[in-house]
């Protein structure tokens, strides 16, 4: 991407992550991943993202009960896209990584591991403190972009 407009490229990747957000059903996570990044930091925002991820595979290796299986079907479907929408989409997809370039942040390791990253950014606060500002806008933004999304489908609500 020629352009590296920081303005441009969150406007762009809140859009993508409220529309990926919207189809796939997982409009209920922006809410809380804002609340821990607000409340608790970048690092517990990953480990968040992460953490349901690693559930939905514990929950697909349970495959015992398929009543159980009926009853959390869809939030199967919400943690299977919480790590791929927040955090790959903000940070390994393409305008995630002209975000990382335009913001000057150290990419070191980011194209093999985002773990990595996550553990690396708390070395520079200041760094840290501007990419916790920047997720914050993405998050904010997309929960706009859904607000918008709803009241365009009929007026339903999350």
């Amino acid at each position: 991407m020629a352009e590296n407009n920081l303005d441009v490229l969150i406007n762009k990747i809140s859009y993508d992550i409220a529309k990926e957000a919207n189809a796939k059903g997982v409009q209920n996570e922006l809410e809380k991943l804002l609340g821990i990044l607000i409340n608790d930091g970048v690092y517990a925002y990953f480990v968040y993202c992460r953490s349901r991820k690693s559930k939905n595979k514990k929950n697909e290796n349970n495959k015992d009960n398929k009543q159980k299986q009926k009853n959390t079907k869809n939030e199967k479907n919400e943690i299977n896209y919480v790590e791929k929408i927040f955090i790959e989409k903000i940070i390994k997809s393409e305008d995630g990584k002209d975000l990382i370039n335009a913001m000057g942040l150290s990419k070191d390791g980011l194209n093999k591991n985002i773990e990595k990253f996550f553990e690396e950014l708390p070395k520079n606060l200041d760094e840290l403190l501007f990419f916790r500002s920047v997720l914050e806008r993405i998050l904010t933004y997309a929960r706009y972009h859904l607000k918008s999304m709803e009241d365009n489908n009929g007026g339903k609500s999350a």
